[in-house]
């Protein structure tokens, strides 16, 4: 997992070296696909690099690691990539997250502090990197909202008149913008679901992050701790910019979900597994499912083979004008 976004940083240099200097296409045609061109806009790059760099300073912090230099080395690459990215959201949920485990477990401050550490070199290389490129609208100290005040306040107007059973899956559009979505992960729960599914889906979080919170407090691998802090800074990173839908975080959001639910649930009394554990999962799988299903549904999209080349910096859904053109979707 660590070492997938090494094809991305050859395409954000390539980038940077071919078509920033030579004026060339700002992507090969190889590089011409929906997964791959989310990594063109560097907020999104910095959005999955934001877990990543948990998961290597975890490979860093093992004491079986015969390589620490070379993953010191990448570490710093990513800080570097990170804080080039400008984006204020998921730096916010990095240092949350950090600040999450220094208040938690005791045995972590050193190890923290050392990241931030790494963090305020990678800040500092960023921003050396941002002067020779002229790129100021990367900069994380920039005063404007992108976008969000305006939209925060379209969803809130949403809710009000659609509050019951809301407005449906991936119909949020805001005039200026077209096709977009709420950059929060509650707001788009209760905009697109309404007011019942947003208390069940709720319970369900609840419920989940309780056993969580405790298995996390009473681990004291501190791999395994980075790895549980990955998916808080991802967690955080959604309510500031809708991080949750986006392919290219999916796939790492995925496996370390998938990780820390097969090794949390090991530790779980096997009575207990058969009944709370047990039924949790299968109620949260069953609402996944209902919701991927009734969502590829509602856009009325799903023989459309050509969907993602009308707009391919976003997820599928997000079309010059979808779901509302039907001359597209039928």
């Amino acid at each position: 997992m660590a070492l997938t976004p090494i094809f991305f940083i050859i395409c954000f240099f390539y980038n940077l070296l071919f078509v920033k200097y030579l004026n060339d296409s700002p992507f090969p045609i190889y590089f011409n696909d929906i997964w791959t061109l989310q990594f063109g806009i560097h907020r999104i790059f910095g959005d999955t690099l934001l877990p990543i760099i948990f998961i290597t300073y975890a490979l860093y912090l093992l004491p079986s690691n015969n390589h620490k230099k070379i993953t010191f080395y990448y570490l710093l690459l990513l800080l570097l990539l990170f804080m080039f990215s400008g984006g204020r959201g998921s730096l916010i949920a990095f240092y949350s997250s950090l600040f999450f485990g220094y208040i938690t477990h005791k045995t972590l401050r050193k190890t923290i502090l050392n990241l931030i550490l790494f963090s305020i070199i990678g800040f500092v290389l960023s921003s050396f990197l941002t002067y020779i490129i002229n790129e100021p609208a990367q900069d994380v100290f920039r005063t404007d909202s992108s976008g969000r005040n305006l939209i925060i306040k379209e969803s809130i107007t949403l809710i009000k008149n659609n509050l019951l059973l809301g407005i449906g899956p991936a119909n949020f559009v805001y005039a200026p913008l077209g096709v977009s979505h709420p950059h929060n992960l509650f707001l788009q729960i209760l905009i697109e679901w309404g007011i019942f599914s947003f208390i069940i889906a709720m319970i369900i979080l609840i419920s989940i992050s309780t056993s969580f919170l405790k298995h996390y407090l009473a681990e004291q691998n501190p791999t395994y701790l980075f790895l549980s802090l990955s998916f808080v800074a991802f967690f955080i990173n959604c309510n500031f910019n809708g991080a949750h839908i986006y392919a290219s975080t999916h796939i790492y959001s995925l496996f370390i979900i998938s990780y820390l639910t097969s090794l949390y649930l090991t530790k779980e009394p096997k009575s207990q597994i058969n009944s709370n554990s047990i039924t949790t999962i299968t109620l949260s799988i069953i609402t996944v499912i209902s919701l991927i299903t009734t969502s590829y549904l509602a856009l009325n999209c799903a023989n459309l083979e050509n969907s993602t080349k009308l707009n391919l910096h976003g997820p599928r859904f997000w079309l010059s004008d979808s779901p509302h053109d039907d001359s597209l979707c039928k």
